[in-house]
């Protein structure tokens, strides 16, 4: 993967092999994209040192990544194959038919999870408690596209200070507003 968007702790829980990611793989219906194959046998689960996203399609669209799951390394909530299925994770099952085709490998600080398009490679966020948005819709939440790939949503990342920005351009006032938050939790200085 070709991208300055460098992994700050790569593998922080273990590196694994080809024969793990094809284990995994024959859970799934499509064989994983090679971008996030590479991801994993490089990284399993490391920190990008960018880690914010502003959909390109969607200015509203903000988030920073929390998590990236590992496979069959780190503690139970940080595997990718106890938390890849999006009808799992959101107890969706009776939208299975529609969520299988997607796999959970990330997490944001809110809950909403990032998603890789399975047999397509592309990349997603579902949006758990968001009904005003589309292309597809499912009970309290909805999917939308951020990426045309894996190195695309990694190159795509931004660092905190550019996020806060834009998100000052959407929002004005919203950096300062986050400060006072944080203050007063005691989160911030």
């Amino acid at each position: 993967m070709d991208t300055d968007n460098r992994v700050l702790n790569p593998n922080p829980h273990g590196s694994i092999g080809t024969q793990e990611i094809e284990q995994f793989e024959a859970r799934l219906p499509h064989r994983l994209p090679q971008d996030y194959r590479d991801y994993l046998l490089q990284n399993n689960g490391g920190d990008f040192e960018k880690r914010c996203f502003v959909s390109k399609n969607n200015a509203e669209i903000t988030h920073s990544v929390s998590q990236l799951f590992s496979l069959f390394r780190g503690p139970e909530n940080a595997r990718l194959e106890t938390h890849w299925s999006l009808s799992e994770y959101y107890d969706l099952q009776e939208l299975s038919h529609l969520t299988k085709e997607y796999l959970v490998f990330g997490v944001t600080g809110t809950g909403d999870l990032f998603l890789l398009g399975l047999g397509r490679g592309d990349v997603l966020i579902y949006l758990h408690d968001h009904v005003e948005h589309t292309p597809i819709e499912g009970p309290g939440g909805a999917i939308i596209p951020l990426a045309c790939s894996f190195s695309e949503f990694v190159s795509n990342m931004v660092s905190e200070e550019v996020f806060l920005q834009r998100a000052d351009e959407i929002e004005p006032g919203f950096t300062a507003r986050l400060k006072r938050l944080k203050k007063e939790s005691g989160m911030w200085d």
